[in-house]
């Protein structure tokens, strides 16, 4: 069954319009009485039929309708600005793999600046990725623009942070599962491709140093900053390895896909 997106605004309208009515009438060609799955990125899915098509839009009846609770451990990924060439990679594992968020933050060593709105290419790539893999929720895209200070500043209500360094810095251990199975909003942070500067790594550590909440982990992999990156659901509902230098090695058990809604 072939699945498309909604925008939560437009929910209750039932109806498929520009990119969205491309793909369905010109590309799939699919016909009024067929059925296809509808998701809106913020954990609601959808059984349809196709009740109508004009030039412009389709009208959809629908048939059923689920909400998915959002999980316990939520992870938000903060990477370093850099060069465009992953960037397409990182968006699509970032919401197949289910991350909460991902904000792309100015680093001192970051080649280009960080624009100051999100591009419409990026929310485009992170739906396609959705719609691939089903994932009922979107990852929210932030640019930041004021380097460390300001992701310090957003950080801040996070119960866990995990700041992702180059086994050349002073860290406190090896990134491991435990460190990201943690119930509430866990952080996860990364540099650039020429890594952090030492100001901004005392930076992060100096403004969490009362409350205890950073970690300062290295994982071997993460030469060069297009690192290797384990992002581990507490629940065991899914697990996987996620290299930013160009392969994935994802694992995920029967439960990750079990209660989908199923078609009347």
């Amino acid at each position: 069954m072939h699945t498309f997106y909604l925008e939560p605004e437009n929910w209750h309208t039932l109806t498929l319009t520009g990119n969205e009515f491309h793909h369905l009438s010109k590309v799939l060609r699919l016909k009024a009485g067929e059925e296809i799955s509808l998701l809106d990125g913020r954990g609601k899915e959808a059984i349809c039929r196709i009740s109508g098509i004009d030039k412009k839009e389709a009208k959809l009846t629908l048939l059923a309708e689920k909400m998915y609770p959002e999980e316990q451990s939520r992870i938000t990924l903060a990477l370093g600005w850099g060069k465009a060439a992953r960037r397409g990679f990182i968006l699509e594992k970032c919401v197949e793999l289910e991350a909460h968020a991902l904000w792309f933050w100015q680093a001192e060593r970051s080649q280009f600046p960080v624009p100051k709105d999100m591009k419409n290419s990026w929310q485009e790539q992170l739906i396609a990725g959705a719609k691939q893999c089903k994932n009922p929720y979107l990852p929210e895209i932030s640019a930041l623009s004021k380097g460390v200070k300001e992701l310090i500043e957003k950080s801040k209500d996070f119960e866990h942070k995990q700041l992702l360094v180059e086994s050349d810095y002073q860290h406190e251990a090896f990134l491991a599962e435990k460190d990201l199975g943690l119930k509430g909003d866990t952080l996860c942070v990364i540099g650039p491709e020429g890594g952090f500067e030492e100001s901004e790594i005392e930076a992060a550590r100096k403004a969490d140093s009362a409350r205890k909440k950073l970690n300062c982990l290295s994982t071997r992999a993460l030469k060069h900053i297009r690192s290797v990156i384990g992002f581990y659901d507490g629940k065991q509902r899914q697990s996987w390895c996620l290299d930013f230098t160009g392969g994935t090695n994802s694992k995920r058990n029967n439960e990750a896909t079990s209660g989908r809604i199923a078609p009347p």
